[in-house]
């Protein structure tokens, strides 16, 4: 179940980065809830997040990177009109 699920969360919309009119490399902000989900995963959502790191660091595509390296990295900070929240689980909000 763990590499399903890390593999879900890192292979991305094919349509992510068209819909973004940049030159620069697209960031996208994954935030990881640390309370909720994790006990209904073995050891506690351990090897999900090895795992889905183990994908981000053999992906030329992805970085991980905190908040500040993102903003550090970026040239230019474009504003969005909207953010569409949501549960990943429940595909609902």
């Amino acid at each position: 179940m763990e590499r399903r699920a890390a593999a879900g969360l890192t292979r991305p919309p094919p349509f992510l980065g068209e819909r973004v009119p940049s030159q620069q490399p697209l960031t996208v902000s994954l935030f990881l809830d640390g309370e909720n989900a994790w006990e209904y995963y073995a050891g506690n959502g351990r090897e999900f997040l090895r795992e889905f790191y183990k994908r981000i660091e053999k992906d030329q595509d992805f970085r991980a990177l905190t908040a500040s390296e993102a903003i550090a990295a970026a040239k230019e900070i474009p504003t969005t009109t909207g953010i569409f929240p949501g549960l990943l689980d429940q595909r609902k909000f």
